[in-house]
């Protein structure tokens, strides 16, 4: 972990980025950001944060600084530009809110972030580029998986497993011993008392697997088919 005041560059200049900002900026030195789809990120507009480019940029902003921060909510982008990072030869920097407690013998990997009053249990594993959000208790024993995007006010009990790339949403409560697979999505304010398996999505108390929506026939104009008995 670099010392105070290290240079650090966020990747994604969104509104997660701004809060990351207005949180961390008195403690550390945020120099600019890349960003892919917008020129002039909310983060410029509101703080004035420097555009350094885009992705394609971080082989020439490496041989500036060393340290980034993937500032982006979704958990398939959280994955990408970690791995662009890494590519690119940045190390992923940990941002750990003073608010938040973390217990002495947690793992917190590379690229973590906890925000405001988080608290991390005993023994509690998380994996690299992860997020831990403002109000959010992670109990004893629970191991969280790289890319994961965890939102405000959750609560995941003791012994949970969540795999790689899943979101959680706000309020979202997930009971002891719960194994939750890669690639999911726990939709807000749901209570997870079962196993989701790998690619779930699930939502409710108790959670229940998302139903796809079925979409409804369309007509085209001129078009009386759907309007027409059959002929036998």
């Amino acid at each position: 972990m670099p010392e105070n005041k290290s240079k650090l560059i966020f990747v994604g200049g969104g509104r997660l980025a701004g809060m990351l900002y207005a949180m961390f900026r008195g403690k550390y030195d945020f120099v600019g950001y890349v960003d892919d789809v917008y020129p002039h990120a909310y983060i410029e507009e509101k703080y004035g944060l420097k555009n350094l480019g885009t992705s394609r940029d971080l082989s020439k902003l490496i041989s500036l600084y060393q340290w980034a921060v993937v500032a982006i909510t979704d958990t398939a982008a959280r994955k990408k530009y970690r791995e662009k990072l890494l590519h690119a030869g940045f190390m992923l920097f940990t941002l750990i809110s003073k608010t938040a407690i973390v217990a002495d013998n947690a793992a917190i990997a590379p690229g973590c972030i906890i925000r405001h009053n988080a608290i991390i249990g005993p023994l509690v594993r998380l994996g690299e580029n992860t997020v831990i959000s403002d109000n959010t208790y992670v109990g004893h024993d629970s191991t969280i998986g790289q890319n994961v995007y965890i939102a405000p006010g959750v609560n995941i009990n003791g012994s949970v497993s969540i795999g790689d790339n899943t979101f959680v949403g706000t309020g979202a409560v997930i009971l002891p011993e719960i194994k939750i697979g890669h690639d999911c999505v726990i939709g807000a304010a749901a209570c997870v008392n079962k196993d989701v398996p790998e690619g779930g999505k699930v939502v409710g108390v108790p959670a229940r697997p998302l139903k796809p929506t079925i979409k409804k026939p369309t007509r085209k104009k001129g078009d009386n088919s759907l309007f027409q008995s059959k002929k036998h």
